[in-house]
């Protein structure tokens, strides 16, 4: 953050320099004189751009539009993962994009989307300002169609859409399967996975950087293959549990889908038995256990279990 806040204060000290070299020196002079306004560059920038899309901007004189060569582009922006304001300190990128040519243009593409504040200095003229929002490159969101709910070592199709609209299944997707810790017997609990740095993943990742949730995925996650040509993976889960899919591809934003395989042979069912016997009594009956989902939540379905009454 220092290096970005010092570089923010050399792109502004150089504006004020700009300004501030015409009306100096007369003012020395007398400082009744009232100095006639000096001419003010204006910056022409694209309405759409994106992310590795070579930009083409323009300085050129506000008055008479011809163009200026010389001037000095910069571009001063926050990119589209930090969620502060655009004059925030936090989170400042300073770039230097390059001096105009003849025809006043200066050419340049942006690694990362984001809101960017385009600044043009010329000695002797005010600076030109302009704003330019980059987006990312991609081409839709992913979407994956699993069971809310499965049996331990049974058979469940996976399958990724790439596109809701005409229901397009997503061929060569990677699938990751996420194992989220389970409260005791029954719900699950996000907050571990997500410290562990998957939010700011999926944060990025929404605007097309798949890096750091590649990382976290590799480190965190096992790996389920890739899509067929219908978009569909099958796959076997042999423990029981609660799992977050995860569906990845280049240019896509990733598509997520939670998934409990259950079983009544599971650990945490098995702790509860004694308890249960000893409070039931008499009405307790022993028989093969049901499990099946009993109560619906924002996450999908959590794991209940049919007790084996008289």
């Amino acid at each position: 953050m220092t290096r970005a806040l010092l570089k923010t204060g050399a792109v502004m000290l150089a504006i004020l320099i700009a300004l501030s070299s015409v009306t100096v020196a007369a003012a020395q002079e007398d400082t009744d004189v009232v100095q006639p306004e000096i001419s003010v560059l204006a910056v022409k920038v694209p309405r759409d751009v994106k992310v590795g899309e070579l930009v083409t901007i323009t300085v050129t004189e506000r008055e008479s539009g011809a163009a200026v060569e010389g001037a000095s582009v910069w571009a001063l922006g926050h990119p589209a993962t930090v969620r502060n304001s655009l004059f925030s300190a936090a989170g400042y990128s300073c770039l230097f994009l390059g001096k105009s040519l003849g025809d006043g243009t200066v050419s340049c593409t942006f690694s990362m989307p984001g809101r960017f504040m385009i600044i043009a200095t010329y000695e002797g003229y005010g600076p030109g300002l302009a704003y330019l929002s980059v987006k990312p490159d991609i081409l839709g969101k992913l979407t994956i169609r699993a069971p809310l709910r499965a049996d331990a070592n049974e058979t469940v199709t996976i399958q990724v859409i790439q596109n809701r609209l005409n229901q397009e299944p997503a061929s060569e997707a990677k699938v990751w399967a996420i194992t989220l810790p389970l409260c005791p017997g029954y719900g699950c609990d996000l907050s571990s996975a997500y410290s562990q740095g998957l939010g700011k993943a999926f944060t990025e990742a929404a605007t097309g950087d798949l890096t750091s949730l590649m990382n976290e995925l590799n480190s965190y996650s096992s790996y389920l293959g890739l899509t067929d040509g219908n978009g569909e993976l099958k796959h076997v889960f042999t423990e029981p549990g609660k799992y977050l899919l995860v569906a990845t591809k280049d240019k896509y934003v990733p598509g997520t889908r939670l998934i409990a395989i259950v079983s009544s042979e599971s650990p945490a069912i098995q702790e509860m038995l004694p308890q249960l016997r000893q409070r039931l009594g008499n009405l307790w009956q022993e028989r093969p256990l049901e499990v099946k989902p009993f109560q619906q939540h924002r996450f999908g379905e959590r794991i209940g279990v049919l007790l084996p009454w008289k």
